[in-house]
């Protein structure tokens, strides 16, 4: 069974969106989620699959982009800089 560690979710306000994308990050995969209004889109990633993680950090919020070789960038806008930093470690 795994273990959830840490969940991001971008702002609500500044993605413009009730339901903004959201990242799970547990100990031994990442769940990508997505809610629109009548579907979901969900997307499983394990470590091995990770090219790479872009941080793109600004003054009050952070950004994260992973890039995985099967499916597009994936990304999530203003998360908090601590949770965006720690995300990335």
């Amino acid at each position: 069974m795994s273990t959830l560690l840490l969940k991001l979710e971008g702002n609500r306000t500044f993605n413009g969106t009730i339901f903004p994308p959201a990242l799970y990050i547990y100990d031994d995969l990442l769940i990508y989620r997505k809610r629109r209004w009548f579907r979901v889109k969900e997307i499983t990633i394990s470590y091995n699959q990770i090219a790479q993680v872009i941080l793109d950090k600004g003054i009050v919020f952070a950004s994260i982009e992973l890039e995985t070789p099967s499916t597009e960038f994936i990304t999530i806008r203003y998360l908090g800089r601590n949770k965006a930093t720690l995300a990335k470690k």
